[in-house]
């Protein structure tokens, strides 16, 4: 089964017409697959909105702490308060990765590990909840590698999401690029053609697939 996807990128009607761009100010935040959306998003909104870039491969929750994480952030939000100022953090990837704590190593998949990755999301969310920003939340996407790791990411999915709720706006991105099936790599446009949506490491995305991310993201699906 593919997906249908209908053109989304509608140019500005001139260079003073900004209305489509729904930010003075997007703060991205989170590792290579934020970084990748980031680097998705198109020239109209570019043109009209203040873009800043906090992403960092490889990084995520287990490799920085949730209060380093807040200071980022606060440290590059503009003071002006009449500007609409947007984060979009995308962290997860990276963090299925054994714990230390109490000089105790926690294992993934184990109950202690969830409960230490859960106190760290509680702590993060806290955190953002504080800000003085619209804070979103972007749904870890669907991967695709060994059992192992696809169990791990849906655990962690799963875990943010619960985190999320009530406290930022969650962003679902998995209804707009999976199926019943489960992982897709193309979706259909318009046309009949095929677009191929995920690198062959079944966890990043083609520079069309970070495009489409971008694109559904800002215009608020």
């Amino acid at each position: 089964m593919l997906f249908c996807i209908q053109a989304t990128n509608v140019a500005a009607e001139n260079d003073n017409n900004c209305s489509s761009s729904p930010h003075d100010n997007l703060i991205m935040v989170g590792d290579s697959l934020a970084q990748g959306i980031l680097s998705g998003i198109g020239k109209e909104h570019r043109r009209c909105m203040n873009i800043i870039d906090l992403t960092q491969v490889s990084d995520g929750l287990l490799n920085t702490s949730p209060e380093a994480w807040v200071a980022r952030i606060s440290e590059v939000l503009p003071n002006d308060p009449t500007e609409n100022s947007a984060v979009y953090m995308l962290i997860g990837t990276n963090d299925i990765i054994a714990m230390r704590k109490n000089r105790k190593i926690l294992r993934p998949g184990s109950d202690e590990w969830d409960d230490a990755y859960r106190e760290k999301l509680e702590r993060l969310m806290v955190g953002l909840s504080k800000l003085p920003a619209e804070i979103n939340w972007i749904e870890l996407p669907i991967t695709d590698r060994d059992r192992k790791t696809t169990m791990m990411h849906d655990r962690v999915r799963a875990m943010q999401e619960e985190a999320a709720l009530g406290r930022v706006n969650y962003r679902h991105l998995n209804n707009h690029i999976a199926d019943l099936d489960g992982f897709r790599f193309y979706l259909a446009r318009e046309d009949g053609t095929k677009m191929r949506l995920r690198y062959k490491d079944r966890i990043h995305f083609t520079r069309h697939g970070y495009e489409f991310l971008a694109t559904t993201l800002l215009q608020g699906h």
